[in-house]
């Protein structure tokens, strides 16, 4: 009976064998391909890459009172313009874990936010508050705090940031072409139930 579990076991153990195998040789693969030092060159385009759009990019600070309902929002509003702080009634109304901080979003670009509320941000004036905006997640009464430029991090001070980004896109290069190039074949004979 011995004999007979050993043999049952072979085709299994040698489809593990193989498979580890080819792991093993796709990871040496990889890492020689990741492991060669990123030239000048290849920096500077990973860097023109991330930052070197044509455009500024526009950030933004903003605080936003979220609400589930449009006549909650419309309430809050009313109660802004008659001279409620803004700050005061997010920690009281909103809905997010904003509203510990007086509803303060910190910083971000208008790429980051849905779009009814990027819009809204882009449109407003610093200081000023908008009128409520639907988004999928309730009704927002947005205050802009304050915009700025995006300055691009220095190149030299992101060098290593850029290395390693350079190695993974290398990686998934090498990954896609052998993909792209692959020939799957099916083998006969070996049972589901062994793998």
């Amino acid at each position: 009976q011995h004999d007979l579990e050993l043999v049952a076991a072979e085709p299994r153990d040698l489809a593990a064998l193989e498979i580890e195998r080819r792991s093993s040789l796709a990871g040496s693969v990889l890492e020689k391909i990741a492991a060669a030092e990123p030239s000048e060159a290849e920096l500077r385009a990973a860097y023109d890459q991330a930052f070197g759009s044509a455009e500024p990019v526009i950030e933004y600070n903003a605080a936003h009172i979220l609400v589930k309902t449009k006549e909650e929002a419309d309430a809050i509003e009313k109660q802004l313009a008659e001279g409620a702080d803004f700050g005061q009634l997010a920690a009281e109304k909103s809905t997010d874990n904003s509203g510990p901080n007086k509803g303060d979003l910190g910083w971000f670009q208008a790429a980051q936010m849905v779009a009814p509320f990027a819009d809204a941000v882009k449109a407003l004036e610093k200081g000023k508050v908008s009128a409520p905006v639907e988004t999928q997640f309730g009704w927002h009464v947005i205050k802009l705090i304050d915009s700025r430029e995006a300055t691009p991090p220095n190149f030299d001070d992101i060098k290593a940031e850029l290395a390693v980004q350079v190695r993974r896109d290398r990686v998934q290069a090498e990954i896609e072409k052998q993909l792209a190039g692959a020939k799957v074949e099916k083998t006969e004979g070996l049972s589901p139930d062994l793998l």
